[in-house]
């Protein structure tokens, strides 16, 4: 088992998740920031520096990274920029980790795939069509050919259950609550995942020595119109400040894949994992955002 951690890429979403739950467990880890703080050193895959990390090579035994450039418009837009971070660096930087003989647990997207099915398995047929896609899908066919040593961690699409977060439920939330009107698209599908629940099945992955790629997210899969209504139901606020649009009424997401629901990785259910129901997270973030506006009228 690999109990000391190195958390890549700690000031995003799921590095926030990962560094409190350690914290709360008590598990020692390190963090790296891109540009450090008290609590974490600085390291930025924009340029790369490994002294600091081969510094410290004797304080951790696994890396998880995350991380990346993970805005898909900015990486459409920025496309020599995006590859040389998500891509060419961190190809260095995950050939360093290896030349420590480190574990590594990469963080890979549904991006991979076209959209055109959905339900993709742990081993179906990648065929990404956005610049991010394509740097997630070059990594995840490079990290076998290195070592053995190695999670693959494809994640649905990651929801929280902080109104104060951006993500997928808050955002929505909080632009139906202020009276604003937000457009979902009916034929963008996907699975998801709740960001409590990832570190618990990650160091439950890694504390049985498993290696591999491995689909996370729940059997369910939502459009992101259905996953609106519900969110508009529960806050019980007006059905017209939610549209109903096609994905491709949108600008610039002509590229972006439809659907990639993808079928959870059979190890979930070998070791019953509960996963965080996604209705449960609405109400939670429904009940503290009207609660912190009651406060602040208060």
């Amino acid at each position: 088992m690999y109990e000391r951690m190195l958390v890549l890429g700690s000031e995003g979403f799921i590095g926030q998740e990962f560094c409190q739950f350690f914290k709360l467990n008590n598990i020692p880890f390190i963090a790296t920031s891109k540009n450090g703080s008290e609590q974490t050193i600085t390291f930025s895959l924009s340029q790369p520096n490994f002294q600091i990390l081969t510094s410290i090579r004797d304080q951790y035994d696994c890396v998880i990274f995350l991380a990346a450039k993970t805005n898909v418009r900015w990486c459409e837009m920025n496309v020599n920029e995006a590859n040389l971070i998500n891509v060419t660096n961190a190809i260095d930087t995950l050939k360093f980790f290896v030349g420590l003989n480190k574990k590594i647990i990469y963080f890979s997207s549904d991006y991979v795939f076209d959209g055109y099915t959905g339900n993709y398995g742990d081993d179906s047929l990648k065929n990404a069509k956005t610049v991010y896609g394509k740097g997630k899908q070059l990594l995840e066919e490079l990290i076998p050919k290195i070592t053995n040593n190695y999670l693959i961690i494809r994640l649905g699409k990651v929801f929280g259950t902080k109104p104060e977060k951006k993500c997928l439920i808050s955002e929505i939330a909080n632009t139906l609550y202020f009276n604003e009107i937000y457009s979902a698209a009916y034929d963008q599908v996907f699975s998801t995942i709740c960001v409590h629940d990832i570190p618990k099945i990650i160091l439950f992955f890694n504390s049985q020595e498993l290696n591999g790629l491995f689909n996370i997210c729940s059997k369910a899969s939502f459009s992101r119109y259905q996953i609106a209504q519900i969110i508009r139901e529960i806050l019980g606020v007006n059905e017209n400040l939610l549209k109903k649009i096609n994905l491709r009424d949108l600008p610039f997401m002509s590229d972006r894949p439809l659907n990639t629901s993808m079928t959870p990785t059979n190890k979930l259910a070998e070791y019953n994992f509960q996963l965080t129901d996604i209705r449960q997270a609405i109400e939670i973030v429904s009940d503290k955002l009207k609660s912190s506006v009651n406060l602040r009228d208060n």
